[in-house]
């Protein structure tokens, strides 16, 4: 997968879509999240004050926007 480059698929995908972005982190960073909200038509963005493990270092706000998208 490291080499793997699927940007240009994601466009195919048309299912509502949570993108949710560490604003610190270095290796899946905020700007590949941009990238992917840009090309996946319905997608929604957040970023997080985290790094790479959003669920647990920013706990909170990972919950309430996955339920909030969950329950949409």
């Amino acid at each position: 997968m490291a080499e793997a480059d699927l940007r240009s698929e994601i466009a195919a995908i048309t299912v509502p879509t949570l993108l949710m972005a560490g604003a610190q982190d270095p290796v899946t960073t905020v700007e590949h999240g941009r990238m992917m909200h840009e090309h996946i038509t319905s997608a929604s963005y957040v970023e997080l004050p985290a790094s790479h493990l959003s669920n647990i270092e920013a706990e909170t706000a990972f919950n309430r926007h996955l339920l909030r998208f969950l329950d949409s």
